[in-house]
């Protein structure tokens, strides 16, 4: 290869890096960067489905909800009721989010993730966490006397169980036909079920608060937000705990596992707000995109993706992955209000973790206009981070013989 050749491929790959910017970084859960939400609302958790994450918030005047095909643009959408929603998850068709607030229609459900309808809840507890498994939707609550478990089949209908204690629950979810939760403040801060419906006390290894839990690699592992060194905890089978060494003693709200490793990230700590651990044992600070208020995680098509609450970044996200190719976005229309909607609305969701316990609701932002790009967990219209190369098939006998050909290119393409 002559100098003029090498020179013609250094210049396209210094363009490349210039001009193609990219969705994500090279390290999934180890090197993040920040990203724009939709809007300014406190964004409280994130879940991923039908190739879309989906975002739901405390705060916001009727635009609780973002939808992204990416992680990286998000675009804000319409809510039927301005609740504290807390949680949201997919299954079966179906997005499901449940709230700490509202009267009466404390759960909400879409299909598409853009077009929501009001839900009637079980009781109007302070519901903080949704999963789904064995056929149904379960959801758990920090309030409410003796029911602070709900199940649904479809998403629509709800009935009231009995908790296996009055505990403050925060997260729960679903795994080798279990399901399990944890909690803060109360007599127990684990909980059982094997169907949703008949839950039984557990014992935690120590009283940190679990905040939220998640399965990945063959084990149940939790976060919790205080102890001295030892704020994670793992389970093989959700009933015998043992507590492990946190990678540092920050506020842990969220936990999640793809690409084989466990990502947790926090709403306190300095620079260092995510964990990671290839096993839920050993874990090791990361640098986080900034010290925002890290409220949820989750992972899908090779990117984590995080929510905050509140900070200089409401979104960051780690990892290239790969963005689904471009679909239209269904057209929104007006929220339905609660018991107007269809009878049978899809199945639940994908889990999605809660707010770190006993942090007051904070007021609500002002919210900007809603803009048109989808995207989970927040609402508004952000810039694409990461564009797509155009590759255009040439000979490569032409390029050997013709490098002026594509010098005249890459002139075209700097000038747009």
């Amino acid at each position: 290869m002559d100098r003029r050749h090498m020179f013609v491929l250094a210049l396209i790959a210094l363009i490349g890096s210039l001009v193609l910017p990219t969705r994500g970084t090279a390290q999934p859960g180890v090197e993040w960067s920040g990203q724009s939400a939709a809007n300014s609302n406190g964004w409280s958790a994130v879940t991923h489905a039908n190739g879309m994450f989906v975002a739901v918030a405390r705060t916001g005047t009727g635009s609780r909800v973002m939808t992204s095909p990416d992680g990286a643009a998000w675009t804000a959408r319409a809510v039927p009721t301005d609740n504290d929603w807390t949680s949201v998850t997919h299954a079966n068709g179906v997005f499901v989010a449940v709230a700490r607030t509202g009267t009466g229609s404390r759960v909400m459900t879409s299909t598409d993730g853009v077009n929501w309808t009001a839900r009637t809840s079980a009781a109007d507890n302070e519901w903080t966490s949704v999963t789904s498994g064995n056929g149904m939707f379960v959801a758990v609550a920090k309030s409410g006397s003796g029911n602070r478990v709900m199940t649904s089949p479809d998403g629509v209908n709800w009935t009231q169980r009995s908790s296996a204690a009055d505990s403050w629950w925060t997260s729960v979810t679903y795994a080798n036909g279990m399901f399990v939760a944890v909690g803060t403040n109360g007599s127990g801060q684990v909980m059982t079920s094997p169907d949703g419906v008949n839950w039984t006390l557990r014992s935690a290894p120590a009283d940190n608060w679990w905040n939220a839990v998640t399965y990945g690699n063959g084990m149940f592992v939790a976060v919790g937000t205080i102890g001295s060194g030892n704020r994670v905890m793992t389970s093989p089978d959700g009933v015998t705990w043992t507590l492990r060494a946190s990678a540092a003693d920050n506020t842990w709200s969220s936990v999640t596992y793809g690409n084989g490793m466990f990502v947790a990230v926090a709403a306190t700590g300095t620079g260092n707000r995510v964990m990671t651990s290839p096993d839920g044992v050993t874990w090791t600070p990361r640098a986080s995109a900034s010290d925002s208020f890290w409220n949820s995680v989750t992972y899908a098509n090779g990117v984590f993706v995080a929510v905050a609450q509140s900070g200089p970044r409401s979104v960051m996200i780690s990892g290239t992955g790969t963005a689904p190719s471009p679909v239209s976005p269904p057209a929104a229309t007006s929220p339905t209000p609660a018991g107007s909607g269809p009878s049978n609305a899809p199945g639940p969701l994908t889990p999605l973790s809660p707010l770190a316990p006993g942090t007051p609701s904070p007021a609500p932002a002002p919210t900007p206009g809603l803009p048109s790009t989808p995207s989970p967990r927040s609402g508004g219209l952000v810039t694409p981070l990461g564009a797509q190369r155009v590759s255009r098939p040439e000979d490569a006998r032409t390029r050997r013989s013709c490098p002026q050909r594509i010098t005249t290119r890459i002139r075209l393409n700097r000038t747009g």
